[in-house]
């Protein structure tokens, strides 16, 4: 989620050099997005932290509910948010989320204006259509019962959507 990058791309004759840079690798499989989905990465902080939310509607046994997972490493911690640990999705519309467990709550507001409509997969042919920005302003609250661990806003949040 916040790895160490080295190398450089020449893009039409001029070299760009990502040496020292962070990234973020994801790995999806499927013949179809979910319907209805949010999901939200950055890890372009003044503090040591990344995060990655995805809130979906998962097909279950001709049945659907609403799922999460979300994972927060902040100062060498791994706090998860999911589904199969109790979460509760407080909020999900475009540009807001809210997810709490137990005493810890994560709050993020993003900015929805930028971005391009996409095709995207369903049922093997890409026929659908979802929202995606690679950069966009977002801001992260993290707090534990009353505490905030941190409050946290970058101009470099991924994220895409279909609600």
């Amino acid at each position: 989620m916040n790895h160490s990058l080295s190398g450089t791309v020449t893009l039409n004759g001029t070299p760009i050099d990502f040496t020292g840079g962070q990234g973020y690798i994801e790995s999806d499989s499927g013949r179809s997005f979910p319907s209805g989905y949010t999901w939200v990465q950055c890890n372009d902080f003044a503090a040591d932290c990344s995060i990655m939310a995805a809130i979906a509607w998962i097909p279950f046994y001709g049945l659907r509910f609403r799922g999460c997972i979300c994972v927060v490493h902040f100062n060498g911690r791994e706090y998860r948010l999911a589904t199969y640990n109790g979460v509760k999705i407080r909020r999900c519309a475009p540009g807001s989320i809210e997810l709490q467990r137990g005493k810890y709550r994560l709050q993020i507001i993003i900015d929805t204006r930028s971005g391009l409509s996409l095709p995207a997969p369903r049922g093997g042919a890409m026929s659908h259509t979802i929202r995606e920005t690679l950069f966009t302003a977002a801001r992260f609250r993290f707090t534990e019962g009353n505490r905030i661990l941190f409050d946290e806003q970058s101009k470099h949040a991924s994220y895409e959507y279909e609600l």
